[in-house]
């Protein structure tokens, strides 16, 4: 689904709300910065796609109390940056501009500038980039650009040549401010191999360069010329890359270039800043070049730390006048613990999380199909036992139907037999009618756990649970165990 103008409007307005499940598009994040509030926002990040996935605006809040934008934005360059900037300025103040250098040595392309342009008013510095579209490589009229019958025939032409990716980031389900956090981890093959567990950071880059886009460049040291004039502290950043694609040469050019321009650099593949962020390629991203969640919380918070300790910024934890970033606060929170669920794997940290006190008001359904005992073990049966199922169930001869029910801190619902199926038919907190249905190994041999309508099941052998978010209405994971084979080790999500 992509959010139509009657959802954003439902939702209050497009530059900050608490999630937004679903699709998403850059032109929210561009379009939706004139509804900013004028003197609101401390700092505001800058670049493509790695920093509305790499960059947590609430854990900066939360830690430092500092008010952070991201205004990041799919393929967002320098020269798409520059212009966003000189937006930015016109209605707002910024006590720092940060900027993600990840698209530096990457060809100039006018789509990236296209998906920014499209999303912003008439104004004299779009009129300016327009003038200066050539240098991306743009061939359309500069007219289209402008008018809007043909600006936005000419934006939908240009997806033959990338399909919708450029427009639309999908599978996304949170969007704090304009950072936009996934939840799910990359396979770990896909980590470059001197990227996975012995990394611990460059100490020494060389002195070899990389030569990066011409254009890009040019407008890089644009930025730094603006932020100059308007007496806006600037810091360049790159987020950690687990596929190769970040250099020390390009680490090099971009050290050179920060030295030029006497702003830092933080680059957090050098030993210092990575191992002080605490950053993991083999759990803290979504693929090579994004961060997940977890990842994002980690590099928000050093980076939120370094602005603290080396500008001038308010915090704003406790002032009435950012009351409604507290509220958020709490959101996001929520949105971190459930988080946790969907990427973990191990049934014994899993039922650790559920019997944890991160939040309440969440439901947790178990079924088993077929087998769930043969090699559950001791470990497990205390973990279930310690939720409040009873003792006899974990330790019964395989084969046994088994349904549990565990909300809001204690076991509500049980079941269990050897030679029937067993069946719940009941209401969530929230109103929400569910089916819980397990049939053993002698009964049927199947699962079912079904929310208004829907089956969640993976209806495999072993133990299939699924976690229900009962404040906000949907189900957070659905993953099942064979432990027919394991202790809670072979997975299916």
């Amino acid at each position: 689904m992509v959010f139509n103008a009657a959802t954003l409007v439902c939702k209050s307005t497009s530059w900050g709300i608490s999630r937004l499940g679903g699709d998403w598009l850059s032109y929210h994040t561009i379009a939706g910065m004139k509804d900013i509030p004028a003197d609101d926002v401390d700092i505001a990040f800058f670049g493509p796609s790695t920093t509305p996935s790499g960059i947590s605006t609430m854990t900066i809040f939360g830690e430092y109390g500092i008010r952070a934008q991201n205004l990041g934005s799919n393929s967002q360059g320098t020269f798409s940056s520059y212009l966003m900037m000189r937006e930015f300025m016109r209605s707002h103040a910024a006590k720092v501009f940060l900027l993600d250098m990840r698209l530096l040595f990457q060809p100039s392309d006018v789509i990236d500038f296209r998906l920014v342009a499209d999303g912003l008013p008439l104004s004299l510095n779009t009129i300016s980039a327009v003038r200066n579209v050539d240098k991306t490589g743009g061939k359309d009229s500069k007219i289209s650009y402008i008018v809007p019958l043909v600006k936005h025939h000419n934006a939908w032409k240009h997806l033959s040549k990338r399909g919708l990716q450029p427009f639309v980031q999908a599978d996304i389900p949170n969007y704090y401010y304009g950072s936009l956090l996934a939840v799910n981890s990359m396979r770990p093959d896909l980590v470059q191999p001197s990227f996975r567990k012995s990394f611990q950071g460059w100490t020494d880059t060389g002195i070899q360069l990389r030569k990066p886009d011409a254009v890009r460049y040019e407008y890089l040291l644009k930025i730094g010329e603006l932020c100059r004039e308007n007496n806006i502290p600037l810091v360049l950043y790159i987020t950690p890359a687990a596929g190769g694609g970040w250099t020390p040469e390009m680490h090099n050019t971009i050290q050179k270039a920060a030295n030029e321009m006497d702003v830092p650099f933080i680059d957090f593949h050098m030993r210092n800043v990575f191992i002080d962020s605490g950053h993991d390629f083999m759990k803290d991203h979504t693929d090579p070049g994004h961060l997940n969640l977890f990842g994002a919380e980690k590099i928000s918070r050093y980076i939120g730390r370094y602005l603290r300790d080396n500008f001038d910024l308010p915090d704003h934890r406790g002032d009435p006048k950012y009351a409604y970033m507290n509220d958020e606060l709490i959101r996001y929170k929520r949105e971190m613990f459930l988080a946790n669920f969907k990427l973990e794997s191990n049934m014994s940290r899993y039922l650790d999380l559920v019997g944890s006190a991160g939040i309440t008001n969440y439901t947790v359904i178990f079924s088993v199909k077929s087998d769930g005992q043969a090699k559950i073990g001791n470990e497990l049966s205390k973990k279930l036992r310690a939720l409040g199922f009873a003792s006899d169930a974990f330790f019964a001869e395989p084969g046994h139907s088994f349904i549990g029910i565990w909300q809001n801190g204690q076991m509500v619902h049980e079941a269990r037999s050897k030679t029937n199926v067993v069946e719940c038919r009941s209401v969530l907190p929230d109103g929400m009618k569910y089916y819980v249905k397990s049939a053993g190994l002698h009964s049927g041999n199947m699962s079912s756990i079904v929310v208004n309508g829907v089956q969640y099941s993976k209806n495999r052998r072993g133990f299939n649970v699924v976690v229900y978010d009962n404040a906000t209405g949907r189900v957070v994971d659905s993953i099942n165990w064979d432990t027919h084979v394991d202790a809670g080790f072979t997975f299916t999500r």
